[in-house]
Order: C-alpha cells, then sequence, then structure tokens
C-alpha cells in the first residue's frame, strides 16, 4: 500500500504514526510531499492596527491553525475577550495551547460534530449577531461563505489577513519521485491544497487508480469539478485520526 501525505511536516508525523500502528499488516510505504506553506504577510501587523484604530471588536474568528500560529500574538496585544472562535478542532486545540500561556479562563467555541465555516455557522452563538463587530483572522484567498453569511446576518465584519498560501519550491519533482511507481492512496486536507496536487500531477498519472481522501466536501467538489476520475472519500474532519479512519474502512472490506 503506497500513501502520500501533503500537509506540513509535523502534521504528516501524526499521520504518519496513525497508519504506521493500524496498518502495519500491509506494510506501508509513505511518502510526504506538502502541498502548501505559509508565511506570514510582512505588512500584516501594520494593517491590524490599522483596522482597529477605530474599532472595538465583539469575537474574535481564527480561520485555521494557521491563522493561530501567525495572527494570534499580534490580536491578543489588542483585545483581552473573554472569548475566541475557531472553524473546528484542530484550530481550537492550537488557540487553547496560545491561551494557556496568557490566561485560563477565557473560552474556546467551536463546532465540535464538523469543522469549517458552515460547521460554525450553525452554532447557536452565531446566529444572533446583528451588530456584533467580528475580526475574521485568515489567510489570503479564502473562500467568502463565512464573511458573506455573517454580513447577511448583519453582523460589521472586519477581516485581517495575517498570512499568504504558497506552492513550496520542489513540489513537481516530490510529486513524480512518489508517483513513480503508482500510487494507492492521497490525503488532501484543502481544496487550495488539492488545486497545487492537480496543478503539479504528470500528465502521465492516471487518477481513476488513486483513491482520495478528503477532509471536507468542498475539498471532494474541486477534485471532482477538475476531472478527478477515481474514487473519493469525504472524512468528518481533517483530523489524523478521521482521515485515517476512512481508509481502514476501504481496507477491512
Amino acid at each position: 500500500m503506497r500513501v502520500l501525505l501533503t500537509r506540513n511536516t509535523q502534521h504528516n508525523r501524526l499521520m504518519r504514526r496513525a497508519i504506521e500502528a493500524r496498518f502495519a499488516h500491509l506494510s506501508p510505504i509513505i511518502f510526504a510531499a506538502p502541498l502548501l506553506e505559509q508565511v506570514a504577510i510582512a505588512e500584516a501587523n501594520d494593517a491590524l492596527e490599522y483596522l482597529l484604530s477605530d474599532k472595538y471588536i465583539d469575537d474574535v474568528i481564527f480561520i485555521s491553525p494557521s491563522a493561530v500560529h501567525f495572527g494570534f500574538d499580534r490580536v491578543y496585544e489588542f483585545m483581552k475577550l473573554p472569548r475566541f472562535f475557531a472553524v473546528g478542532q484542530g484550530t481550537a486545540n492550537m488557540l487553547k495551547v496560545k491561551l494557556q500561556k496568557e490566561a485560563k479562563n477565557i473560552e474556546v467555541i467551536f463546532p465540535k460534530e464538523q469543522v469549517g465555516s458552515k460547521a460554525l455557522l450553525d452554532l447557536p452563538e452565531m446566529q444572533k449577531v446583528e451588530n456584533n463587530k467580528i475580526l475574521i483572522v485568515t489567510g489570503t484567498q479564502g473562500k467568502p461563505l463565512l464573511e458573506n453569511t455573517l454580513n447577511q446576518r448583519l453582523a460589521k465584519i472586519t477581516r485581517w489577513e495575517c498570512y499568504q498560501r504558497q506552492k513550496p519550491s520542489g513540489l513537481s519533482q516530490q510529486l513524480k519521485d512518489c508517483l513513480l511507481d503508482g500510487l494507492d492512496c492521497v490525503f488532501l486536507h484543502s481544496a487550495h491544497a488539492a488545486r497545487h496536487f492537480l496543478e503539479e500531477l504528470p500528465q502521465e498519472v492516471q487518477t481513476q487508480s488513486i483513491l482520495a481522501i478528503v477532509g471536507a466536501n468542498s475539498i471532494a467538489e474541486e477534485l471532482v469539478a477538475s476531472g478527478w476520475s477515481g474514487r473519493i472519500l469525504v472524512a468528518a474532519s481533517p483530523m489524523p485520526t478521521d482521515m485515517v479512519s476512512q481508509l481502514q474502512r476501504v481496507t477491512t472490506k
């Protein structure tokens, strides 16, 4: 069984451990080729100071673990709120680690059953937000669902982009090396990463034999729209346990 992991080094390490533990009997061959790298936006700190110069913020939403990594310290300098929002458990976990160093009485609210903007928007706290001033901490090229929906609910939204996503150098050669002798499964955790994977996929590679395990329906839709011909399974969340559980379902049938 040949498997490709596509997130950052730390996340891939967790995925590798989970796969090796569950599928040792299949002697899995595990490759890693991160499809995205996030880098801080140099002007972001000045931009935040300008955005908040005449605003009081009621709530802050962190859109990803990277938003916490690149944005939390600066946000916390400006505001000490009783709660922060996260779009999923991975983002919430990183936020809690950050908050433990600052204050233990700050609540982190996030969707427990699902992950993503839609799940966050379904929370009771997101229903009556008229005139609430909400800061969304995000990266560039993020999808507008969260912002658009909160605007429709008459919240007053401020968007702060503190990092940008880019394609790692050498990705094309990494994928060629991984795919040289065929691939059984690829894990994809975002639509942006899926686009990078498809852009760098060697032309001679046929996707009908590759199982794609994805962390959200939006990623599956991205693959289908791009002509993916292989099987696609959607995990309950992009967390390693949920993603690997989908592979276990297939291999035990």
